[in-house]
């Protein structure tokens, strides 16, 4: 018996999980926000495939999995 398990938002909770997740569903929005943590995108870049895409008016979804 497989169980799924969802780690949701956090940059310091990605950076600590990032060897246990082997999927990644991304939402990048269109509007600017006033942060100061951010996901290693470039991490996700080299460690990850994206396998879909869907463009919307104001964010972009992705699906990402691992190499």
């Amino acid at each position: 018996d497989t169980k799924d398990t969802w780690f949701i938002g956090g940059a310091k909770l990605l950076t600590e999980v990032w060897p246990l997740i082997n999927e990644v569903h991304l939402t990048k929005t269109s509007d600017v926000y006033d942060c100061d943590t951010y996901i290693d995108l470039l991490y996700l870049e080299h460690n990850f495939i994206r396998t879909h895409e869907f463009l919307f008016d104001d964010n972009r979804y992705e699906v990402w999995i691992r190499r």
